[in-house]
C-alpha cells in the first residue's frame, strides 16, 4: 500500500499505527491536520512579527485535539499552547497574538 502524498514539490508520509490496521510508517491523517493547524498560526506569528518589528526569540506551536466517538467522530475542540520567548513589553505580544488567530485555518475552522 502506498502511503505517501505529493503535496507541490514534496512528498508527506501518511500512514496509521497499526492497531488501527496501518504501519506506523509515518504520521496519521488527524496529525497532519493538527501541525497545519500550529504551522498555519506560526506562520502568521512570524510574518506578522516581522511587519510590526517585535522581537521574539522563541516560538512554540504545540497543538492537540480532543476527539469524540471512534467512528465518524470529529474534534470536539483543538488547542494550540501558545508560548513565546521575547524581550518584548508584554501587551505587544499579546497584541500579536490577537493578530496573529487570523490566520486561514484558525479563520476557516471558526
Amino acid at each position: 500500500m502506498r502511503n505517501e502524498v505529493n503535496v507541490r514539490d514534496f512528498l508527506l508520509t501518511v500512514d496509521e499505527p497499526e492497531e488501527s490496521g496501518g504501519g506506523s510508517k509515518g504520521p496519521d491523517p488527524l496529525s497532519h491536520f493538527l501541525v497545519g493547524v500550529a504551522s498555519c498560526l506560526m506562520t502568521q506569528y512570524v510574518r506578522l512579527a516581522a511587519l510590526d518589528r517585535i522581537d521574539f526569540q522563541e516560538l512554540d506551536v504545540p497543538a492537540r485535539g480532543h476527539l469524540v466517538g471512534k467512528l465518524r467522530g470529529s474534534f470536539e475542540r483543538m488547542i494550540c499552547d501558545t508560548m513565546v520567548t521575547s524581550s518584548e513589553r508584554e501587551d505587544r505580544i499579546k497584541q500579536l497574538a490577537l493578530k496573529a488567530e487570523a490566520c486561514y485555518v484558525h479563520v476557516t475552522l471558526s
